[in-house]
């Protein structure tokens, strides 16, 4: 399907959003790489990609084109059968002390993916409320959506934080609560209890490819 490959230089050739640029970091923790070659379908969306693998600290970073990424091998962010992926790795995250959050919290997200057009159903509504504790709600995303359904102690971060805060900010929450995404799989690497919404074949078909293939989270989820 795609399986981490390091070329002669240390490079890697890589492709897809938010969600797969997060497991290719999984794939490539701890592995001697030089250079990250990454193409997606959307320019505007490889600076929020280059955070997001930046993660794995000053590794040299290039956008290429797809006729430039068909000439490799490439790497994508499904795992392979037997492949290997850190579970938990740790992360050098922005200090978030300026935010002053409680010392505990739980955080929703109430839509995930880049192209809201394109996946209208990966988000959740008012059915999240009876699955919360009793905890103040940080909510993170970039989503317009109403939150008049949410109660309590409610703190909207949308828009408001770097997509490397928001990680920090979701590392240290109790619990996580959205679709399946970017934020779901961080969640799980830092040990953070989740509960996800699945609502499409698609959905079905990346946790089975992600989530499904790290063993290792296996008692921090939770499907609905």
């Amino acid at each position: 399907m795609g399986k981490l490959y390091i070329d002669e230089n240390k490079e890697v050739w890589c492709n897809g959003t938010f969600g797969d640029a997060y497991i290719m970091c999984l794939k490539m923790y701890d592995n001697d790489i030089k250079k990250i070659n990454f193409h997606t379908i959307n320019e505007n969306l490889i600076p929020t990609i280059k955070d997001i693998v930046s993660l794995l600290g000053n590794i040299e970073f290039e956008y290429i084109d797809y006729e430039t990424l068909d000439k490799h091998k490439r790497c994508v962010g499904f795992i392979d059968e037997g492949e290997m992926a850190t579970p938990f790795p740790e992360w050098e995250l922005p200090n978030i002390s300026k935010f002053n959050l409680p010392n505990e919290y739980q955080v929703v997200q109430l839509q995930s993916g880049v192209n809201i057009s394109r996946t209208p159903w990966k988000k959740i509504d008012a059915n999240v409320t009876q699955h919360l504790r009793d905890l103040p709600t940080v909510i993170l995303g970039t989503d317009d959506r109403d939150i008049s359904f949410l109660n309590g102690n409610i703190i909207d971060f949308r828009k408001k934080t770097s997509i490397l805060e928001s990680l920090s900010i979701l590392s240290d929450a109790k619990y996580f609560y959205g679709p399946q995404g970017l934020l779901t799989f961080f969640a799980l690497s830092q040990k953070v209890k989740s509960t996800i919404w699945i609502k499409h074949p698609s959905d079905v078909t990346a946790v089975e490819c992600r989530i499904e293939r790290i063993p290792e989270w296996a008692d921090l989820k939770k499907y609905i």
